[in-house]
């Protein structure tokens, strides 16, 4: 039973997530969809956020591409959304609140870290290297590395294995109910973090996931 006033016991190695997770960034994808299909003259339509959750930016590209018959070619789609996005990751878009004292502790401790992500390279490396977090991490995967999204367990065992960890001794900070699913299905401890993006999933995460926070702080540093 994971407790967060013990929240490494049995731990080796701890994953996080990007978005929604260590950035407070899933608030500008929604306005990002809209502008890129506005500038289309398409209409978003309603859940569409919901349907490319867990998805990874290049199956996000293809899911565009092929649900709203765009003429663009994949690597035309993801640039443009890189484009869109660069400034909020780089200048912008702010940490999740406790992400910096976590990172602090659990470096102090030598826990090896990882990032997994969803989200592109340039996007990522913006956000991390802004803040300044880029050392705390012993890799970064994204989707250049790992083009499969959370809805494959891939990105979570390749991370674990890159940080020497097995599964079962690993500790994943995940944000979204298909997140939780996969890292929980690839056999390691996973805590959701709370986020305003996926308030109409917080009861079913709250209940598939080990733990629950609504902010870093609520871990015991000691």
């Amino acid at each position: 039973m994971w407790d967060k006033t013990d929240f490494l016991r049995g731990i080796d190695g701890v994953i996080f997530d990007l978005d929604g997770t260590l950035a407070d960034s899933m608030w500008i994808w929604r306005d990002i969809d809209l502008e890129y299909l506005s500038r289309r003259s398409i209409e978003m339509p309603e859940g569409l956020q919901k349907e490319l959750s867990g998805l990874s930016l290049h199956e996000n590209a293809v899911y565009f591409k092929t649900r709203f018959s765009l003429p663009d070619s994949l690597e035309e789609i993801i640039d443009e959304w890189n484009r869109m996005a660069f400034d909020y990751y780089e200048s912008i878009i702010p940490m999740k609140e406790g992400c910096l004292s976590l990172l602090r502790f659990l470096r102090e401790r030598e826990v090896p870290m990882a990032v997994a992500t969803s989200n592109s390279y340039e996007l990522s490396h913006a956000f991390l290297n802004h803040w300044g977090l880029t050392p705390f991490f012993a890799c970064v995967l994204t989707s250049r590395e790992i083009p499969q999204g959370k809805t494959s367990s891939r990105i979570f065992f390749e991370a674990a294995e890159r940080i020497d960890c097995v599964p079962e001794r690993t500790l994943v900070f995940e944000d979204t109910l298909v997140g939780v699913q996969t890292a929980l299905s690839a056999g390691m401890t996973v805590v959701a973090v709370e986020d305003d993006d996926s308030a109409d999933e917080r009861a079913e995460i709250k209940q598939t996931a080990d733990g629950y926070l609504t902010s870093f702080n609520e871990l015991l540093f000691s």
